[in-house]
């Protein structure tokens, strides 16, 4: 795939992200577990002084994992919040959903 056409990268010259993650296990039975995360975040262009781009505040996950004998399986559901980026040809910087 790679990027789309016309698209520009530029590292930024001061980055600061500061925030903390939960992670919490249980395990209904010997074969199976439930892993639930959260996560916060401040990614923060010093220069700029906004918040970085294309990365969101909070993220989480739901993943459920089972064994029988050899054989595991697992299904996960991912999520991240509202976040900015640029769009346009004016790169004009917006929020964009969550998912």
């Amino acid at each position: 795939m790679g990027a789309p056409p016309n698209t520009k990268y530029a590292n930024v010259n001061r980055a600061e992200s500061r925030g903390a993650e939960l992670v919490y296990t249980l395990r209904p039975t010997d074969d199976s577990s439930l892993l639930l995360t959260y996560g916060y975040q401040e990614p923060r262009d010093m220069d700029k002084n906004r918040w970085l781009l294309r990365r969101p505040l909070t993220n989480g996950s739901i993943k459920y994992t089972q064994t029988w004998g050899l054989h595991t399986a697992s299904v996960e559901a991912v999520g991240a919040g509202e976040r900015l980026d640029t769009t346009g040809p004016g790169g004009l910087v917006q929020s964009i959903p969550g998912y």
